[in-house]
């Protein structure tokens, strides 16, 4: 992962004006006091994020945008080669939240890299990805789709804007970044499986919790249970449960199923 390829934007005024640069190169600028993020922050500290001074100074960091290379413009449809990677924000974060947030990313095997954002109050995070699944926009968004209920049912939300591959990240500075070049590939075929289970699982466990189940519901929710996969997350299995409770009324009877 070290030489893979990102894309560099001088200014992001100037998408047409990019040069690519590896992952590693990028990662230590970000490990690195950066004059312009200093001075950024000392902007943000002294006017706040909503000051138009404050906005003005963001706007001018140097970004990177780490999905890949372009051709001629850094725009969704003149996406090029994928990275790899899967980019995604973490916003709205006290300084708590950011360092366990932080710590939880770090302990996920997929995680390449994970840093505090330029204004300090959000986290920014590279996941890896099997290249040949992203060839344009509309993977990427596909994949987001898949990406996003994982991290919620992790009690993390990601920035829906994360959906775009040209998103762009500011250069930031954080001397406590998180890196892993040997992260392994994320199987979005098999996360898009679970996420499709579970929302059958979601499905059932809502019709099961209207109430008292009468003889024929109860043989629906008998053959339905049969079908389940064993290996489900604990979560739904407690939900299942509930409604299982629910539905029997708190009887033997649904004890034993």
């Amino acid at each position: 992962m070290r030489n893979t390829k990102v894309t560099f934007l001088k200014q992001i005024y100037c998408p047409d004006v990019k040069t690519e640069v590896s992952l590693e190169c990028f990662l230590d600028t970000v490990s690195k006091a950066s004059n312009c993020v200093i001075q950024y922050r000392k902007t943000l500290d002294e006017f706040g994020k909503n000051n138009t001074v404050t906005k003005d100074k963001k706007k001018n960091l140097p970004s990177y945008v780490v999905m890949g290379t372009f051709l001629k413009s850094v725009q969704n449809n003149c996406f090029d080669q994928s990275s790899g990677i899967f980019a995604i924000d973490i916003d709205d974060l006290d300084k708590d939240t950011i360092a366990t947030t932080k710590s939880k990313l770090a302990k996920n095997h997929h995680v390449i890299y994970t840093f505090i954002s330029p204004s300090r109050d959000g986290i920014k995070c590279g996941l890896r990805v099997d290249p040949s699944v992203i060839t344009s926009d509309g993977d990427f968004k596909s994949i987001y789709s898949v990406i996003e209920p994982w991290f919620a049912d992790q009690g993390i939300l990601i920035d829906p804007s994360c959906k775009d591959i040209r998103r762009i990240c500011y250069l930031s500075y954080d001397p406590d970044i998180y890196i892993n070049y040997d992260a392994k590939p994320i199987n979005i075929e098999t996360l898009r499986s679970e996420s499709a289970q579970t929302t059958d699982t979601e499905g059932n466990h809502e019709h099961w919790c209207i109430g008292t189940a009468n003889d024929e519901e109860k043989q629906q929710i008998a053959s339905a249970l049969n079908s389940l996969e064993p290996s489900m997350p604990y979560d739904n299995w407690l939900k299942i449960g509930m409604a299982l409770h629910n539905a029997y009324d708190g009887s033997d009877e649904g004890l034993m199923l």
